[in-house]
């Protein structure tokens, strides 16, 4: 061996220690932070029940397993996945959006609410999403295994990131404000509930006529917890928003809609504005 290929094979033990490291120590973070928020539980529990947890103590496992093997034979790896570098890196991002964390809690449970009923890879679940729920933070472990360390994206789904980029965006409408339709309104933007019998109920499509269009309606507040079984082809997520389904009642009727963000507008019409005057 070289000088330059032993200078290597230094950086690259330095590197391996460095990840294991830091694996370590957001894996212990996160469990006392976990015992904490839910002392009536024990370790084991966690253990088995974090998504996270497993995959940082197989990180550990397996980093600390490639370092025996390059001390031993003298190799070194081209890419390192944590070192300190990497690690300062993650947490100067989650350092400058300190006061969004709560926000992202929010918006994940948002997400989880869409996935993890049918499908949840990719996304928190069990302890990890309770966690989320409760303490409305992300620690470096979640951040880590959900996120991209540097962005703040979701990993691995394009469109599960864009619901999340999309919840984090400030709700374009409150309760009470008078909204209408938008003129290229399509199908699936308006939902009302079926009741299938057995008490089971379901959000459908409802195909607005040209009198409906000209309704105006107040909003009775966001809603994302009414699931549907037709998936919105038309509207699918983008990270600009507009994605958020608000319940809303048609002025002079009693039938409650689900309506999507982008599909409405506030209404300026002047009755409305005499309206907000008085």
């Amino acid at each position: 061996m070289n000088e330059a290929q032993n200078k290597l094979w230094k950086e690259g033990l330095q590197y391996l220690q460095e990840q294991v490291d830091n694996f370590t120590s957001m894996r212990n973070d996160y469990l006392t932070a976990l015992k904490d928020t839910f002392p009536d539980r024990g370790e084991k529990h966690f253990m088995d029940d974090s998504e996270t947890l497993r995959q940082l103590n197989s990180l550990i496992e397996s980093t600390e397993s490639q370092f025996r093997s390059a001390e031993q034979n003298y190799h070194w790896y081209r890419h390192y996945r944590f070192t300190n570098a990497i690690f300062e890196g993650m947490e100067s991002r989650r350092a400058a959006i300190a006061d969004k964390h709560e926000d992202y809690a929010k918006a994940i449970e948002q997400v989880c609410k869409r996935y993890s009923s049918s499908y949840g890879w990719g996304v928190p679940t069990g302890v990890d999403l309770e966690y989320i729920k409760e303490a409305k933070n992300i620690p470096s472990a979640l951040w880590y295994y959900y996120l991209d360390s540097h962005t703040g994206r979701l990993r691995r789904n394009k469109e599960r990131n864009n619901w999340l980029q999309s919840y984090l965006i400030e709700p374009k409408f409150s309760v009470g404000d008078i909204v209408s339709l938008r003129s290229n309104i399509t199908d699936n933007a308006i939902k009302y509930k079926h009741d299938w019998g057995n008490g089971n109920t379901d959000l459908r499509t409802a195909y607005p006529d040209a009198e409906f269009k000209k309704r105006t309606f107040m909003v009775l507040g966001e809603d994302n917890t009414q699931e549907s079984r037709y998936y919105e082809r038309t509207y699918k997520p983008n990270a600009n928003g507009g994605m958020r389904r608000y319940k809303v009642l048609p002025v002079g009727d009693t039938t409650i809609y689900w309506i999507i963000e982008r599909a409405l507008k506030k209404n300026r019409t002047k009755a409305v504005k005499d309206a907000k005057r008085t």
